[in-house]
């Protein structure tokens, strides 16, 4: 079972929320209104703090919480299965990357005791905030990029209409 502090629930989980069910209707082109968006991104938290409070150990939370972005994709967001399953895993991946990068920064640039980071929770929050501002970009330009790929395939369609 993992601990998590209410403060860790509003100030990580809830923005972490936000950032994966965005990151996934942004990268599948879903549209969702605010009201719909805001339910399932608490639906979302709800339901990996549960996942976090099951006696499991370290690391099956993480594919309990992808497995359970697969199901919020499907059932609440509409994304078709194929797309939910990829666009999840590129999402969890992408995430995961930023949080090894973050973790190297801490650890062997800052020169911080990690340990002593994640015993607290309020700075384990705060020393958190930079892998999900790497993660917001890496999605804005991977969702760019895919707009782009997507232009140009059109533009190529339309030439071979012609």
């Amino acid at each position: 079972m993992l601990k998590v502090s209410f403060i860790e629930i509003i100030e990580r989980g809830l923005p972490e929320s936000i950032l994966f069910i965005w990151a996934c209707c942004l990268l599948t082109r879903t549209k969702l209104k605010f009201n719909k968006f805001f339910i399932i991104v608490i639906i979302f938290s709800f339901l990996n703090y549960i996942v976090r409070l099951l006696p499991i150990q370290y690391g099956v939370n993480t594919m309990l919480g992808f497995g359970i972005l697969i199901f919020v994709n499907i059932n609440l967001t509409k994304i078709p299965i194929v797309k939910a399953i990829k666009v999840s895993l590129f999402v969890f991946i992408t995430e995961f990357i930023c949080e090894i990068i973050n973790l190297v920064i801490i650890k062997y640039i800052l020169k911080v005791d990690i340990i002593r980071v994640f015993s607290n929770p309020e700075s384990k929050t705060i020393y958190g905030i930079p892998s999900l501002i790497l993660f917001t970009i890496i999605i804005l330009i991977a969702s760019i990029a895919l707009k782009k790929i997507a232009m140009r395939r059109d533009i190529l369609n339309n030439n071979d209409i012609a």
